[in-house]
């Protein structure tokens, strides 16, 4: 099974709030909103999903759930208008990753980590959601850069 993007469902609200998420003000994410979303592989329970950020001066984040551990990952995105056959909204979303923190065990994994991460944003940003309902968006994502992760005893 791959990942896939849903709208979390309240079946889910435990396992999604049991992530303990934070956003920029160390303030952690708790319950539902409307349209909370996640792409997720439910076979190799791997979650993915947006935490907060994308204004004023902060990085968009989101956290990625794999062996029961979080990684933390920050990302600019910038746009970019061009002709996309695929693509209704005619735009292309260049995503700067400046930010991996992980934890430790995964040094011997980093290869699979990053791999991880890019087959779950592509599929995270490949379909949106207006108001609860779905709609591709997909050849319209390009990682124009990825730092290589830091590595912490515990990642919050």
């Amino acid at each position: 099974m791959a990942f896939v993007k849903e709208l979390v469902s309240e079946t889910d609200k435990e396992l999604y709030q049991s992530f303990q998420m934070y956003d920029y003000n160390h303030n952690m994410i708790s319950g539902l909103k409307l349209y909370t979303n996640w792409a997720v592989d439910r076979k190799r329970k791997i979650y993915f999903t947006y935490v907060s950020g994308g204004a004023l001066e902060h990085p968009e984040q989101y956290d990625l759930i794999w062996q029961g551990e979080k990684i933390v990952i920050f990302i600019e995105v910038s746009v970019e208008r061009k002709p996309l056959e695929d693509n209704p909204r005619h735009m292309r979303s260049l995503y700067k990753i400046i930010g991996i923190r992980a934890p430790k065990r995964f040094m011997q994994q980093q290869d699979e980590m990053i791999g991880l991460i890019k087959e779950a944003l592509e599929v995270y940003h490949s379909i949106d959601f207006i108001k609860g309902v779905p709609y591709e968006n997909k050849n319209s994502l390009l990682v124009t850069d990825m730092v290589a992760p830091s590595y912490y005893d515990e990642v919050k």
